[in-house]
């Protein structure tokens, strides 16, 4: 018995001992295994792309075991696995997941030993669907880079078809970018008519302007077979000086003196005056009167207490129908005739084209609409909506400026402030858009520049096209709280920039001048705050700096010169100055005594006081002689006084705009009209008046704004040489 419990005893006392020695960190040899994380996000990926990432698989046991793996349901599956796994081995599993159908996806991955132990793992992961990218610009493709993440736009390979925007173009492909073809040959054999292609209609043969004469008795005559030559003026055309004593006067074709005979006319018509004739020595003339108003508005009210409308601009058409506009106001539409109308939608500029109207922020902001005179909306472009890229980089999409290059391009300069801009601020960013007669984007391009850069409001205060449809800007900074004040009011420097007609980067450079509007004729950039015009071709001045003068102020231009406005240096100056386009003087006009200019704003027109007389070119203004406010025309070829008349209008006359055998006139507006918007804020008083004789001018650049029609293009039509006597 003593033996037998002595070996219970050392069997119980072995079994304790083992038991009292296990650590109680050993692992156990049951074949457990676990993920870890134990729930996996891959998260997301474009549709179409694949994600990966990797988690552990532990054996949580001593002793070895291998793996049966159950693959997850798809989007997803398992790229690798181990199949064994020893006694406290950690493994990597690597999980796939192929982005399909947009939206969030899941599933279970599973794993089981041979000892039938089971571990499982959740998986979920997100796919994104391809954003759709905006339609592209001419000759570009665009395409969304998943790893950008954005729309990236690249040129189409060369040669590729292209569709050019105009029917004057014919077998377009793309080159650099860039759709060109060839050009359609327009003639029809008529040497006095213009061979013109218009990139909407197509070919057009308006008669070519008047054949020059030689100045004195011979006058230009126009054969259709040989074109332009000289014939003599008919007998008795004044040649020369006048009086009733001594008259020069053409006969049989050669300028001589004569003694003129009573009745003779000594002095031609005005708007406001009759001939004068001879009566012995005396020339004889019924005295001046004030031109007579043929309509006027005034948008400050009426006197019985109407409302006041916030109107400072106007448009002319030919016919002399005049359409008032103002800065998001209520525009009127041919005010002066029998179909006159309110547009219900409220813009923040327009100007003419393509035989209507082109609005900006027409409507919702960024939008640019083309109407007809009668309202008509024919077609609606955004940006925001076309470009959906622009409008995710920038706060807000509005418009700058509108100008025309052509009857088949229109340029839209948008202005934005960029994501995440804080309130108020002063910082922008600028986008050019080509669109076609029909609307459709032809390019976008957007000026970049260490100017453009500084946040103090930089703005376009001027923008014009040449008759080839490139394009000129001038940037420059705002004054201080310029988003409280409108209108805006430019400072210095000046950023010019140019692009092409297919929108080619060209030149830019900046300049110590205010920022103010263009002009553009014959290859020369006229800026307002600058001392003389520059080439177009690169932006330098056509004359040595050390020779510049006085700012040109708004000047006009024909083919043979330019005419600097009496408004520069800020203040109104006593003379008007034309100068060759090499920058020569070529004649000055100045008032006398105390008389002043009254505007900034010069026009070229053509005067002819009656069928028989000739036609002369003619630049107007406003000036204030004796007290009287007159409108004065200017002998455009040597600066003399045509003639004068008084208007009578209460107000200081601001902006005149020329029609065929009529004008109409601005006064009473409030605001500053260097800055842009012109006048706005202002309720200005519109007059319109018959002047029979009155015309258009086919003069390049005839006026601020590209003349009447507010267009900002260069008016190009072909000089003529000079010919020989038949």
């Amino acid at each position: 018995m003593r033996r037998v419990l002595v070996l219970v005893v050392s069997v119980l006392g072995t079994a304790a001992l083992f038991a009292g020695c296990r650590d109680p960190g050993l692992q156990s040899s049951d074949g457990r295994i676990a993920f870890t994380p134990p729930e996996l996000d891959l998260g997301s990926t474009w549709q179409g792309l694949s994600l990966e990432k990797t988690v552990r698989v532990t054996n949580l046991g001593r002793s070895p075991v291998t793996l049966e793996w159950t693959a997850p349901d798809a989007p997803f599956e398992l790229v690798r696995t181990p199949d064994r796994l020893d006694g406290g081995q950690e493994r990597e599993v690597t999980i796939r997941f192929h982005a399909g159908e947009p939206g969030r996806a899941s599933a279970m991955v599973r794993v089981r030993t041979n000892a039938g132990n089971e571990a499982s793992l959740r998986v979920q992961a997100q796919s994104d669907a391809i954003p759709e990218c905006p339609t592209p610009q001419s000759c570009h493709t665009i395409t969304f880079d998943v790893t950008q993440g954005r729309c990236v736009e690249t040129p189409v390979a060369d040669g590729t078809a292209c569709d050019p925007h105009s029917v004057c173009v014919t077998d377009a492909t793309c080159q650099k970018g860039i759709c060109v073809g060839n050009a359609v040959v327009c003639d029809d054999g008529n040497a006095c008519t213009l061979n013109v292609c218009d990139p909407v209609a197509g070919c057009q043969f308006p008669p070519a302007p008047p054949c020059p004469g030689d100045g004195e008795c011979q006058v230009g005559v126009c054969d259709p077979q040989t074109g332009c030559g000289l014939t003599a003026a008919p007998d008795g055309t004044v040649c020369g000086s006048v009086s009733c004593d001594a008259a020069q006067v053409c006969i049989s074709g050669a300028c001589v003196t004569r003694d003129p005979p009573d009745g003779f006319v000594c002095a031609e018509a005005s708007p406001c005056q009759s001939e004068g004739v001879c009566q012995g020595s005396a020339c004889v003339r019924a005295p001046q009167t004030p031109l007579a108003v043929d309509w006027d508005f005034s948008a400050n009210g009426t006197p019985d207490g109407g409302v006041a409308e916030q109107l400072h601009d106007m448009v002319v058409e030919p016919s002399g129908a005049v359409s008032l506009f103002g800065f998001f106001e209520t525009p009127r539409l041919r005010a002066n005739t029998a179909e006159a109308l309110e547009l219900s939608t409220l813009p923040r500029r327009c100007i003419a084209w393509n035989g209507g109207l082109a609005c900006a922020d027409f409507g919702p902001s960024a939008t640019v609409a083309s109407l007809a005179f009668d309202g008509t909306v024919r077609w609606t472009f955004n940006l925001a909506t076309a470009r959906p890229d622009v409008a995710a980089d920038n706060d807000n999409v509005f418009m700058a400026r509108v100008a025309a290059m052509g009857s088949d391009r229109l340029l839209a300069v948008y202005e934005t402030y960029p994501k995440d801009s804080p309130p108020g601020t002063l910082c922008r960013r600028f986008y050019l858009v080509a669109l076609d007669s029909q609307g459709a984007m032809v390019w976008m391009q957007q000026p970049v520049d260490p100017l453009l850069s500084q946040c103090n409001h930089p703005h376009p205060y001027g923008v014009v096209a040449d008759g080839a449809g490139d394009v000129y800007l001038a940037f420059s900074a705002s004054f201080a709280n310029p988003n409280a004040a409108i209108p805006l009011a430019p400072q210095m420097p000046t950023l010019l920039m140019s692009w092409s007609h297919n929108g080619q980067f060209r030149w830019a450079r900046t300049e110590t001048l205010l920022g103010g509007e263009l002009g553009v004729a014959d290859g020369r950039l006229y800026a307002e705050w600058d001392s003389v015009p520059r080439d177009t071709a690169t932006g330098d001045p056509i004359i040595p700096l050390e020779q510049q003068r006085g700012p040109l102020g708004r000047a006009v231009a024909t083919h043979q010169l330019y005419v600097t406005s009496p408004a520069r240096g800020g203040s109104m100056t006593e003379n008007i100055n034309a100068f060759d386009l090499n920058g020569n003087p070529r004649w000055s006009f100045t008032l006398s005594g105390n008389d002043m200019f009254l505007t900034r704003e010069l026009q070229l027109v053509r005067w002819q006081s009656r069928p028989d007389r000739p036609t002369r070119e003619a630049v107007l203004t406003f000036a204030r002689r004796n007290d009287t406010d007159q409108l004065i025309a200017l002998n455009v070829s040597d600066g003399t006084e045509l003639w004068s008349c008084p208007v009578d209008l209460g107000e200081v006359p601001q902006t005149i705009a020329v029609a065929d055998g009529s004008f109409a006139v601005m006064s009473g507006a409030q605001t500053c009209g260097a800055c842009d918007p012109p006048y706005a804020g202002s309720s200005a008083h519109f007059w319109h008046f018959l002047a029979p004789g009155l015309s258009l001018s086919d003069a390049p650049w005839p006026g601020t704004f590209g003349g009447p029609l507010h267009d900002h293009l260069e008016k190009a039509v072909p000089v003529l040489p000079p010919a020989t006597p038949n």
